[in-house]
């Protein structure tokens, strides 16, 4: 089994995705992004809302910091702006929650 479809298979039977990167840090790119993968694939069918892959891919790819271009072949071009939007948006809120921490210091 590739490094993806394992972390693919652990996202498909995850309850909920993990809450922080370093939970992921010590795996392969290839494995973060199957983890990904998965858990959005779950999302978007609890959901029952087919635009809930790209939504949830983004959100997690950016919590994760894994970078867009991995999920170029997994997310749908009808839902790539999708995607990307989900992405920056995540990106803009954790460095604001970021600014907001170190300002409290």
């Amino acid at each position: 089994m590739s490094n993806f479809e394992a972390g693919r298979q652990t996202g498909l039977s995850a309850d909920q995705p993990f809450e922080e990167a370093y939970s992921l840090s010590t795996y392969y790119d290839d494995y973060k992004v199957g983890y990904v993968i998965g858990c959005a694939e779950v999302a978007s069918v609890r959901a029952a809302y087919s635009e809930g892959f790209a939504i949830t891919a983004g959100q997690l790819a950016a919590r994760y910091h894994i970078a867009p271009q991995h999920f170029d072949a997994h997310v749908k071009k009808e839902d790539h702006s999708i995607f990307v939007e989900e992405y920056n948006s995540t990106r803009n809120e954790m460095a604001e929650a970021f600014a907001e921490e170190e300002g409290e210091e």
